[in-house]
C-alpha cells in the first residue's frame, strides 16, 4: 500500500518532471528552473545553495549513515562537485565520477545498480525496453545486447549507455537513450534522446 509520502510525491511529480526535461543532445535536465552547473557558476546564490545542501544532509545524518556529508568549508568536498559537475555536463549525464559514499543532494545524478532487484533498475530496463522498441518503429532494426551501465536523475529520468545489435547489418554498436520513466505511473514514459554514443573527438 502506498504511503502518504508516496502520495505527496506523486502529487508534486509534474511539476518535477518538467523541471528535469531537457530540450535534446547538449542540453542537461534542469532542476528548479535552472541546472546545478548554472546555479554553482551564479556567485549570489552559492552561500543559499551550500545551505541548502548541508540541511538536506544534517536531514538525513542519522537516516542514513553512509551518506557522503557535503561540507562547503571543506576543499576537497567543493573540488569533488565541481568535478563530478563538470563531468556531467560534458557527458549529457551519461558518463561521470560519481561522488562517494551515499551523496544524496537535490539535483544531482548517481549510477544505477543494474546487479540488485530495486524498482530503479528495474525501471531502467523497461525504459531501455521502451526506447529501443520506439526506435524500431521509425524503421531501425536493433536487437538489445546488454547494458554497459546506466545513471538516473530522480525520481526517474534514466541515462542508459547500452550495446544493441542491428540485425539487418549484424553489426553490434554502442548507443545512448535518456529516458524518463515516471516510477508512480510506469506508463508515463517519454524517449528524449536517442543516438550513438559520442565519443570525445566528435564533440
Amino acid at each position: 500500500m502506498a504511503s502518504k509520502d508516496d502520495y505527496a510525491a506523486y502529487e508534486s511529480l509534474s511539476k518535477i518532471k518538467d523541471g528535469l526535461h531537457g530540450q535534446g543532445p547538449g542540453n542537461e535536465p534542469k532542476v528548479a528552473g535552472s541546472s546545478v552547473g548554472e546555479q554553482l557558476e551564479d556567485e549570489d546564490n552559492k552561500k543559499e545553495i551550500n545551505c541548502n545542501m548541508e540541511d538536506e544532509y544534517h536531514l538525513l545524518e542519522d537516516i542514513d549513515p553512509l551518506a557522503w556529508h557535503y561540507d562547503s568549508e571543506n576543499e576537497d568536498h567543493v573540488k569533488l562537485l565541481e568535478d563530478f559537475i563538470c563531468q556531467y555536463k560534458e557527458s549529457d549525464g551519461f558518463d561521470f565520477i560519481p561522488l562517494p559514499g551515499r551523496p544524496i543532494l537535490s539535483g544531482i545524478a548517481y549510477p544505477v545498480y543494474l546487479d540488485l532487484d530495486t524498482v530503479y533498475s528495474n525501471g531502467c530496463r523497461e525504459a531501455l525496453k521502451y526506447a529501443i522498441e520506439k526506435e524500431n518503429e521509425k524503421g531501425s532494426n536493433l536487437i538489445f545486447e546488454r547494458i554497459d551501465h546506466a545513471n538516473m536523475h530522480p525520481p526517474g529520468l534514466f541515462f542508459i549507455t547500452f550495446e544493441a545489435r542491428n540485425v539487418t547489418t549484424d553489426e553490434v554498436k554502442t548507443y545512448q537513450t535518456r529516458v524518463f520513466r515516471c516510477p508512480f505511473t510506469p506508463s508515463d514514459i517519454e524517449v528524449e534522446l536517442f543516438r550513438l554514443k559520442i565519443q570525445p573527438d566528435d564533440k
